[in-house]
């Protein structure tokens, strides 16, 4: 994944936020080696997609990360975020 986001990128200017959404075959970790492409200015979000599981938002590293069981626990996951 890292490499894809690498290849994708690097004649982009460097962004400020990246979200990273993967699905169950991802885990937390391969979306945090996503960060590591940007610097430390660029803010990094990851979404898991885990059929059925439990809503929870939790970080990684520098990386904050949601696990989304259902697309209606996406408002509170950035409600959760925000406050």
């Amino acid at each position: 994944m890292r490499e894809l986001v690498r290849e994708r990128t690097r004649r982009l200017a460097t962004p400020s936020v990246v979200v990273t959404v993967g699905g169950s075959a991802m885990s937390a970790g391969d979306i945090r080696t996503v960060q590591t492409v940007f610097g430390p200015d660029t803010g990094h979000i990851g979404v898991l997609i885990e059929a059925g599981a439990q809503a929870r938002l939790g970080k990684v590293g520098g990386t904050l990360v949601f696990t989304v069981g259902r697309l209606d626990d996406l408002p509170a996951l950035f409600q959760g975020l925000a406050s």
